[in-house]
């Protein structure tokens, strides 16, 4: 862990008053999810130096690590967090991921394919939309769709599993498919405002895709307004206005 402190350049003061490492990274968790970047290092900091080497809090600080542009950092802590845990499929995943960040996509693929393996993890629904993300950003959506498929049907309840299977369909040239499959996942997580947000997110995508300009913004309208933090959806809405090419529309994005 020394590493990594001296690598963030952020001293750690163990000033929290959690009852456990996983509380301490639920609140890394909900500071990255409020793009407090800075402050989720130092509370994930500060745990460390209670719950020292926590598989946990490794993993929440690899996460705001991820967020904040440095995937080496949050290579380390994934890599980390996976040795210590070696039973606990989440770590492999966020490896994964990290590794994709950084455009090693063989070096992904061979990891998340062995990760798979009979005696590992054969059911591991997080590896298997990990591996999936990894080939879509490697341009080989024919492989994702296997990994994205199964991890669907597995975990159907899964926000990331349907919406990187819609994301696949549509890289696939499956327009109307992953037009249906977004409209049934928002049903279906009605209740849930991260699934919902996540797949009215993706049905904007495809919209926008497909030149469906005004069906876009409504979706990331919709997004905005459970989530106001979203910024991907800022930006695509941002995009998404700019391309009507209505003066007030270009003006309001332009405000934003």
């Amino acid at each position: 862990m020394a590493f990594m402190l001296e690598r963030a350049g952020i001293a750690a003061m163990s000033t929290g008053n959690w009852r456990s490492a996983l509380q301490c990274a639920r609140e890394v968790d909900e500071l990255r999810h409020r793009h407090e970047l800075e402050e989720a290092q130092r509370v994930a900091f500060d745990g460390l130096e209670i719950f020292e080497s926590d598989p946990d809090l490794l993993i929440a600080l690899g996460r705001v690590w991820l967020l904040d542009h440095s995937p080496l950092l949050a290579s380390s802590a994934f890599t980390t967090a996976a040795y210590i845990a070696r039973d606990n499929e989440i770590p492999v995943a966020w490896q994964i991921a990290a590794l994709s960040r950084q455009r090693k996509y063989p070096e992904a693929i061979r990891l998340g394919t062995a990760a798979l393996a009979p005696d590992r993890f054969p059911d591991s629904v997080p590896i298997r939309v990990a591996l999936g993300r990894v080939l879509l950003d490697f341009s080989q959506p024919d492989r994702a769709e296997h990994h994205l498929s199964e991890a669907v049907r597995m975990a159907p309840g899964n926000p990331d599993a349907a919406n990187w299977w819609c994301a696949c369909l549509a890289a696939l040239f499956h327009w109307d498919a992953a037009e249906q499959e977004a409209e049934a996942a928002i049903v279906r997580y009605q209740g849930n405002t991260r699934g919902t947000a996540l797949m009215r997110y993706r049905l904007g995508r495809i919209h926008l895709d497909n030149h469906r300009l005004g069906q876009a913004i409504s979706c990331f309208d919709a997004v905005l307004r459970d989530m106001p933090e979203h910024l991907r959806a800022m930006e695509w809405r941002i995009t998404a206005l700019r391309g009507t090419g209505r003066p007030e529309d270009l003006k309001l994005a332009s405000s934003k």
